[in-house]
């Protein structure tokens, strides 16, 4: 991370950095897997965000949440909330961060009651209360399924 971001007297090299996180990742490191996700959901350019590549984010997101790992759960269910991402799904968004706040803490928690606070607005109170129970209902299956059955 340190190449990636030039932290504690270590140069910015994204290209090893990239290249140490690929070979920590080959071996299904769950942090160095979300760190890839993050990592390609960033855009190199600030004013363009179709530079981020939303496809390798998901891929590295889902691998790490798929091992249970509560911060790749949420960075995942965001980036299906994302609409800038064509494969946007705000069921499957709402289930992971359900999922990431029922195995995290409090950051997995805040994600969730901030995203919940955002559609609470939109939503009638039926429409609302329907929606948590389904996003309740998928998260449970999905967990229970050893993450097999997930959307």
């Amino acid at each position: 991370l340190r190449y990636l971001y030039g932290e504690a007297r270590i140069k910015k090299n994204q290209a090893i950095g990239v290249q140490l996180l690929n070979a920590a990742a080959n071996k299904n490191h769950v942090v160095a897997l979300t760190a890839l996700g993050i990592h390609y959901s960033r855009s190199s350019n600030a004013q363009d965000v179709r530079q981020a590549d939303y496809n390798q984010s998901e891929i590295f997101f889902s691998k790490a949440a798929k091992a249970g790992f509560p911060s790749a759960q949420k960075f995942l269910g965001l980036l299906y909330l994302n609409k800038n991402y064509t494969a946007h799904d705000m069921e499957l968004g709402f289930m992971w961060l359900r999922v990431s706040k029922l195995n995290g803490g409090e950051e997995e928690k805040r994600a969730l009651e901030e995203m919940n606070n955002v559609i609470r607005n939109k939503m009638t109170f039926l429409s609302y209360m329907s929606f948590q129970i389904k996003i309740e209902r998928l998260a449970r299956r999905c967990i229970e399924s050893g993450y097999e059955d997930c959307g």
